[in-house]
């Protein structure tokens, strides 16, 4: 489990590890465009007795310095015998603007909403079918940084529908 959010200027990186076998170190990696990744960190090492527990470890970074606009950020874990393995990527907004991400599109039954904003916030999620009657309505609490919400849609018929995503201003 990895995880990224925003705290004021900072990105505070945090990840759980359900167990670990022969698990030698970590290293934090960001990148601006998701594609193009360099070491941030030192090696994280790991919190394991002999690189090895049954047990979930806790694991935390603070990039003090995030670049302006998207941060993307993954884990490099090294066993140890030298074989290397990659975290899920986790995008740190950086920018004065609330911004928007839905996934997947089409959607067969969950739609994944991931809003960053600056600032903590209420919002609004309205779902419209092609002739405008809304069909679903979801209250959000944001808090600063990301904020990644699961909104069931199984129950929909398939169509063509419209998000409408509003935090009152």
């Amino acid at each position: 489990n990895f995880n990224g959010r925003r705290v004021e200027s900072t990105s505070q990186l945090s990840w759980t590890t359900a167990t670990e076998q022969n698990n030698s170190h970590f290293v934090v990696e960001r990148s601006r465009d998701g594609k193009s990744f360099v070491a941030l960190s030192a090696a994280i090492g790991s919190k394991a007795l002999n690189g090895n527990s049954q047990t979930a470890l806790d694991y935390g970074y603070t990039d003090a310095a995030p670049f302006e606009g998207h941060n993307y950020y993954r884990l490099q874990q090294h066993d140890l015998d030298g074989h290397i393995s990659y975290s899920k990527v986790v995008d740190v907004y950086f920018g004065q603007d609330m911004m928007v991400n839905l996934y997947p599109n089409p959607v067969s039954s969950l739609l994944n909403v991931a809003i960053q904003t600056p600032k903590a916030s209420g919002a609004q999620v309205k779902i419209s079918d092609a002739t405008g009657r809304t069909v679903k309505v979801v209250e959000l609490s944001l808090q600063a940084g990301s904020n990644t919400t699961q909104i069931d849609l199984q129950d929909l018929a398939d169509g063509v529908y419209m998000v409408h995503i509003s935090n009152g201003k």
